[in-house]
């Protein structure tokens, strides 16, 4: 009967030490922060805590207590963790249950870090924003990676693939510059030089180029005499990823001088409440079809033609021909300024008195 019963606990005592073990080893109380004040160390996610017992002061890893001096903790290792001291949890009793209340010590962890009422707000950086960011990828190279994503070019959107870019060839010795990373209507990338300022310490936003017409600006980087390898702050990243407006882009193209009837002029669609182009020889046909109504569409030669039909013959001096063209068009007057002789027909020569007036008929 003894050996059975022996039997019988060696094999429960077999069984409690081959199970998966869980739980807390060496819990202790604490209270957070050193005698001081200080809560952080210089690790991430790591505090100070000072036993209760003995004042000793340890660095343990926290994820569930406040990060508030003399608040009361238990510290321990998990089972599972041999080693690994951390914070249990947190001592202090609160009026209401963690994470339900204003009131709580410890919140849900997602409306701490939201805007506009968490009480650990992370103001981000455009950079943490993978899409269509720009970060180094070897410094010392001046090579960085760029980040792909959707742009919008005109009425269109293309793609921008993921890959590095090479700065290496626009160091500079002297001075300092902004080097844009821009995309064209195909998403393809290429480096536009600003024009240099000096020195870093007066860089100003001023100071970047104005993207070359027709593309978009995906980063600034700042390059400076004897910069030694890129960082993350050199670069710039603008929040809104879109083509420069329509008067800088005018600016900064290549002049033309001359215009033809493939030429487009772009113009506001009042209708469609849309930005649109026109070519040049519809231009050109609007304009004239207007400009008809107002002016004549007689030549110097069909009026010589007119005057000379109204003085041919006549023999009378110092005739005055007037004549006014129904639309409204044409008027003007011819005078006969020598006397006829014989009655010989008058082929007149038209003097234009620079008005485009007054007509002067000479025999």
């Amino acid at each position: 009967m003894a050996k059975l019963i022996t039997q019988t606990r060696l094999r429960k005592a077999l069984r409690k030490v081959s199970a998966p073990q869980t739980g807390w080893l060496d819990v202790f109380d604490a209270i957070v922060g050193r005698a001081d004040g200080t809560v952080r160390t210089s690790v991430p996610g790591v505090i100070y805590v000072r036993n209760v017992l003995n004042g000793q002061v340890l660095a343990v890893y926290n994820t569930t207590g406040p990060l508030r001096a003399t608040t009361q903790v238990e510290v321990g290792q998990r089972v599972d963790m041999p080693g690994f001291w951390q914070v249990k949890g947190v001592k202090q009793v609160f009026p209401a249950g963690s994470g339900t209340s204003a009131g709580d010590e410890i919140g849900f962890h997602a409306p701490q870090h939201q805007f506009p009422g968490g009480a650990d707000i992370g103001w981000w950086d455009r950079k943490q924003i993978l899409t269509l960011t720009v970060l180094v990828s070897d410094g010392a190279g001046f090579i960085v990676q760029v980040y792909g994503g959707v742009i919008r070019t005109g009425d269109t959107y293309v793609k921008v693939a993921s890959q590095t870019f090479d700065l290496s060839a626009y160091v500079v010795s002297a001075g300092a510059v902004f080097v844009n990373i821009e995309a064209d209507e195909s998403g393809v990338l290429s480096a536009h030089v600003g024009t240099n300022f000096g020195a870093p310490i007066i860089a100003s936003a001023t100071d970047i180029p104005v993207p070359t017409s027709g593309n978009v600006l995906i980063a600034a980087v700042l390059m400076y005499e004897l910069q030694a390898a890129l960082t993350n702050e050199d670069i710039l990243i603008p929040w809104t990823i879109e083509r420069g407006g329509v008067g800088a882009q005018i600016f900064s193209a290549t002049a033309k001088s001359s215009i033809v009837d493939a030429d487009l002029f772009g113009i506001w669609d009042s209708v469609s409440g849309r930005l649109r182009s026109v070519l040049w020889s519809v231009i050109k046909s609007v304009l004239k079809t207007y400009f008809d109504t107002l002016y004549s569409t007689f030549t110097q030669e069909s009026v010589e033609d007119i005057v000379g039909g109204m003085v041919s013959g006549n023999t009378e001096t110092g005739i005055t021909v007037t004549y006014d063209d129904t639309a409204g068009k044409l008027n003007f007057v011819a005078t006969v300024l020598e006397p006829l002789t014989n009655g010989d027909p008058v082929t007149p020569e038209l003097v234009f008195d620079g008005n485009g007036d007054v007509i002067m008929v000479y025999v």
